[in-house]
C-alpha cells in the first residue's frame, strides 16, 4: 500500500513539473474595501495598473469607452491600465465594494481568462462574490511590510483570480453547451494554425476541426486574444513572412506561397497593411 501511495505521489509530482509555468508575474499593487456615501464619485482619471471592483451591495454607474454601465450587487467591473474611467455610487442606494489593483506580465491574460476585457468590462459574479470579498479581507489583514505578509497577500490574490477564472469557465460552458472550457478550443485552434499556416485555412473548417461552430470560435477567440481567428492567422503569417524576408534569400513570391498565399500581389498588399511597407522595402531596410 505504501509503495502504491509513493508511486502515485511521484506521478502527480511529475505531472506538476510538466505543466507550463504560466503564473510567472502577477502582483498585487493595492486592495481595499469601502462603504460609499450616496453620490460618492471617483475620476475621471487613468490608473497605472489594472483595477477590478466587486460590488457587494447597492448600486452605481461606470462611465468608460463612451459607455455608461448601470451596476448593482453581484457584479464586477474592470478598468484597464491607462484607460480613463469615472464611477459613482447611486444617490439612493450607494454601493459597497472591494477592489484589487494588480500588474505583471500575465495581468492582461489573467483578467481575460476571468471573463473581462476592455470592450466587455462588466460581468456578474454572484456565485463567488462572498469568496472574493473574503480573499480581499485576508489581503488587508496581511498589511505588514515583511516577506511573510507579502507572500500571504500574493497567495490570496492568486486564489482571488483562481475563483474568478473557474467561475467564468463554468459559466461559459453552461451558456454554450460545449463539453470543455472555451480555452481548450482556442488552444486547439491556435495549435492547428501554427502548424498549418502555409495551407489554405477557412475559419469554418477550423471550427469544425476543434468541434465547435464558427460563431462560437470567433467569440471565444476574441475573449482570449482580443482579435478574431482570421486576424490571428493573418498576424501569424505576416510574422513568419517577415522572418523569412529577413533571414532567407527566397523570392517574395516563394515566401508568399510558403505562408499560404498563392497570389503574391495579395500577399504584398496585406504585408504592407501590417508593416507599413512592401515586402521588398522591408528586405532592403
Amino acid at each position: 500500500m505504501e509503495q502504491i501511495v509513493e508511486e502515485t505521489a511521484l506521478v502527480r509530482q511529475r505531472q506538476l513539473l510538466d505543466l507550463p509555468r504560466a503564473v510567472v508575474d502577477l502582483r498585487l499593487v493595492y486592495c481595499g474595501s469601502e462603504y460609499c456615501d450616496a453620490g460618492h464619485r471617483f475620476g475621471p482619471n487613468r490608473r497605472e495598473e489594472e483595477l477590478l471592483h466587486v460590488i457587494l451591495d447597492g448600486s452605481g454607474t461606470l462611465e468608460m469607452n463612451g459607455c455608461c454601465y448601470k451596476l448593482e450587487k453581484g457584479e464586477a467591473f474592470y478598468i484597464p491600465k491607462g484607460k480613463e474611467a469615472y464611477y459613482e455610487a447611486d444617490k439612493s442606494d450607494p454601493w459597497q465594494y472591494v477592489w484589487v489593483g494588480f500588474s505583471g506580465i500575465i495581468a492582461k491574460d489573467t483578467i481575460q481568462k476571468a471573463g473581462f476585457s476592455e470592450n466587455s468590462p462588466v460581468r456578474p459574479v454572484p456565485a463567488v462574490m462572498e469568496k472574493l470579498r473574503e480573499y480581499v479581507e485576508h489581503m488587508l489583514e496581511a498589511y505588514q511590510l515583511n516577506y511573510g505578509d507579502e507572500l500571504m497577500r500574493q497567495g490570496y490574490l492568486m486564489q482571488f483570480f483562481s475563483v474568478l477564472v473557474s467561475d467564468y469557465r463554468q459559466m461559459a460552458g453552461k451558456q454554450e453547451g460545449y463539453e470543455y472550457p472555451f480555452s481548450v478550443y482556442v488552444n486547439q485552434a491556435v495549435d492547428y494554425m501554427r502548424h498549418h499556416y502555409d495551407a489554405r485555412i477557412r475559419i469554418s473548417d477550423l471550427a469544425g476541426y476543434v468541434g465547435v461552430n464558427r460563431c462560437y470560435l470567433t467569440n471565444i477567440f476574441k475573449k482570449v486574444y482580443g482579435i478574431s481567428p482570421q486576424q490571428y492567422l493573418i498576424r501569424l503569417r505576416m510574422e513568419r513572412a517577415a522572418a523569412m524576408i529577413k533571414n532567407s534569400g527566397s523570392s517574395i513570391s516563394q515566401i508568399a506561397e510558403s505562408v499560404g498565399y498563392e497570389d503574391a500581389l495579395a500577399f504584398s498588399k496585406i504585408f504592407k497593411q501590417n508593416f507599413g511597407m512592401s515586402p521588398k522595402a522591408y528586405r532592403e531596410k
